[in-house]
């Protein structure tokens, strides 16, 4: 409870962020920038950590 289930500041939460305005244009919700997962800051077009601590992504099983 303290640390999830409410938006709240201190809380960890999983946050997508969209370029435009889905209320106005529901195709806009393909065009997701960032994305945040457990406090982690990510780069959605290539997957590349940048908050905490900038990290790039390492290869999938598949990419090997």
């Amino acid at each position: 409870d303290k640390d999830i289930g409410s938006l709240e500041v201190g809380k960890l939460a999983d946050v997508i962020v969209i370029d435009g305005n889905p209320l106005m244009d529901i195709r806009t919700t393909e065009k997701v920038t960032h994305t945040m997962i457990n406090g982690r800051l990510y780069d959605a077009s290539n997957g590349d950590q940048l908050m905490p601590l900038a990290k790039k992504r390492g290869k999938f099983f598949w990419e090997q």
